[in-house]
C-alpha cells in the first residue's frame, strides 16, 4: 500500500510539472486561444441581443465591455509578470503575515536545490484552479447576463455593465495571482488573498446595487442574487480549503518564503 501510494505521488508530481512546463511554454497560445473564444461568444451574444441593435452605435458600449473582459486577466498576468521582473529574482518581503509553524530560513540557491521547491505538486492545483476560475466565471457571465444594446431600459444596461466590472476586476487580480505563483514571486500569497477579498467584496457590493437599481424586474432579483450569493460561497469554500495551505505548506514556505521547517530540539 505504501508502495503504491508513493507511486502515485511520483506520478502526479510528474503531471503537475508537465502541466506548468506546458502552461509557461505555451502562453501565447492560450491567449490567443482565449481572445478566439471570447469573440466566439461575443458574436453568438451580438446574434441575439436583449433589445434590438439598429445602428452600430446601439452596440458600442457592450461591444467594448466584451472586449474589456476579453483583455482584462491578459492584462492582469502582464502586470503580475511586469512586478515580478520589475522587483526581481532577489525581492523579498520585510514583513511576514505568515507566522504559524517553527521555521529557519534558507538561502535560494540551497531553496532552488531541493526537490519540493517551485509551483509544483498540490501548489499546481492551485495554479490551474486559478485559470479555471477565470474560465468559469467568464463562461457564467456570457451565459446568464444577455447582450444590452443602447436601446435596452436603463435598468438592464446597468446590470449589464456592473456584472461586467464584477468580471474583469476579478479576472484581473486572479491572473495577476497566477502570474506571481508562476514567476515565484513572494508577493503570490497575499496577491491571492487580496484576490478572494477583492472578490468578495466585489459580489457583496454588486447584490447591493442590484437591489437599488430603478426597474429592475422582481422575477430577476431572486435569480441574480442567488448568483452572486454562489459566488461568495466559492470564494469562502475556496480559501477556506486553500488558506491553511498557503501557511502551512513546505512547498510554498520554500518557494515564496524561502524558509524550511526549524530542526526539532532533542
Amino acid at each position: 500500500m505504501l508502495r503504491l501510494i508513493a507511486q502515485q505521488k511520483r506520478r502526479l508530481m510528474r503531471q503537475s510539472r508537465r502541466f506548468v512546463d506546458l502552461l509557461e511554454a505555451n502562453l501565447v497560445k492560450v491567449a490567443i486561444g482565449w481572445f478566439a473564444i471570447i469573440g466566439i461568444l461575443t458574436t453568438l451574444r451580438l446574434a441575439g441581443p436583449a433589445a434590438p441593435i439598429n445602428v452600430l452605435s446601439d452596440a458600442w458600449a457592450m461591444m467594448i465591455g466584451y472586449a474589456i473582459i476579453a483583455v482584462a486577466p491578459v492584462l492582469g498576468y502582464l502586470v503580475g509578470v511586469g512586478a515580478a521582473r520589475a522587483l526581481g529574482r532577489d525581492f523579498r518581503l520585510r514583513y511576514r503575515f505568515a507566522l504559524f509553524g517553527s521555521w529557519q530560513p534558507i538561502d535560494a540557491l540551497r531553496a532552488r536545490a531541493r526537490p519540493e521547491f517551485g509551483p509544483y505538486g498540490f501548489l499546481a492545483s492551485l495554479v490551474f484552479g486559478l485559470l479555471l476560475n477565470v474560465a468559469i466565471r467568464t463562461f457564467e457571465f456570457f451565459t446568464a447576463v444577455p447582450a444590452m444594446s443602447a436601446n435596452a431600459p436603463a435598468w438592464a444596461q446597468t446590470m449589464f455593465a456592473i456584472m461586467a466590472v464584477d468580471l474583469v476586476v476579478t479576472s484581473f487580480f486572479y491572473m495577476t495571482s497566477l502570474a506571481l505563483a508562476l514567476r515565484l514571486n513572494p508577493l503570490f500569497p497575499r496577491m491571492l488573498f487580496l484576490a478572494w477579498a477583492i472578490d468578495i467584496y466585489m459580489q457583496l457590493f454588486l447584490a447591493s446595487s442590484l437591489k437599488t437599481v430603478g426597474g429592475l424586474p422582481e422575477t430577476l432579483h431572486q435569480p441574480m442574487l442567488d448568483l452572486l450569493n454562489g459566488n461568495v460561497t466559492k470564494v469562502l469554500i475556496g480559501s477556506v480549503i486553500w488558506l491553511p495551505y498557503l501557511l502551512l505548506s513546505r512547498r510554498v514556505n520554500l518557494t515564496y518564503r524561502l524558509r524550511i521547517p526549524a530542526p526539532r530540539d532533542a
